[in-house]
């Protein structure tokens, strides 16, 4: 489930506003490599630079490196879950300098749900928690957003139903409107707009899947277009509903 999403966390390559906040500013992962060279000056970074951007800088540097998007500390899988620690740690500090920041508070959260792949039952479901807690309040906050909505759609998908039953509504939620936002501005994605409406489709269709409607899950599934990052995933649903 988490190496799906790890291999579908691509929307953080493109910035689709003119003008942008210093926070969205670091999402670029060409930009974040060439941040640090070892860990030594990133710590040596985290002492001088105790702002709401510096912690913020820290820890996206580390949480990149655990979603294998850069690898400038030349880390191994090994490594991901300690990262993902320093990445929770740094973001952590930058949210308690700037509460109502919600690139902040999407990235933490990105973190935490990312985090539920290890530790127990108990410590998967307290990270999943506080995951949603931080990617509902950055929707809230910044609700026209379309990287934040990105971020909580590709997260919300891999998350087990039965615990978290609200991914009932911000799923269509937030697929809805990155759909809707495609078709007021055809050029706001380019090229990549094809892998967003694949995932906004993946989304509906499985859950239209876990409310037991497989008529429309059908539906949404078939509109997943082939040679995106959610094709696989729409075949092997399809196949266990039964075209």
């Amino acid at each position: 489930m988490w190496k799906a999403y790890l291999g579908s966390f691509v929307f953080l390559v493109r910035i689709m506003y003119a003008s942008v906040s210093p926070y969205e500013a670091l999402l670029v992962p060409e930009r974040v490599a060439g941040l640090f060279q070892n860990e030594k000056e990133v710590k040596e970074y985290a002492k001088t630079n105790t702002t709401a951007l510096g912690y913020y800088t820290v820890g996206v540097f580390y949480l990149y490196h655990a979603y294998g998007l850069v690898n400038t500390l030349k880390v191994s899988e090994k490594d991901y879950r300690r990262l993902v620690r320093e990445a929770i740690f740094s973001l952590e500090k930058a949210q308690k300098l700037a509460p109502e920041e919600p690139m902040i508070l999407s990235m933490v959260g990105s973190a935490y749900l990312f985090s539920c792949q290890w530790g127990g039952a108990s410590d998967r479901m307290r990270n999943g928690r506080k995951g949603v807690f931080y990617m509902d309040k950055a929707v809230i906050l910044a609700p026209s957003n379309m990287n934040i909505r990105e971020n909580r759609l590709r997260s919300y998908i891999n998350l087990p139903p039965e615990y978290f039953p609200n991914i009932f509504k911000s799923i269509p939620e937030d697929a809805d409107m990155l759909l809707k936002a495609m078709e007021r501005d055809s050029s706001l994605y380019g090229a990549y707009a094809k892998e967003v409406r694949s995932l906004c489709f993946y989304a509906r269709g499985l859950v239209a899947y876990y409310q037991k409607d497989m008529g429309k899950a059908r539906e949404f599934l078939r509109m997943v277009e082939t040679g995106t990052g959610f094709s696989e995933r729409a075949k092997a649903l399809l196949k266990k509903i039964g075209e």
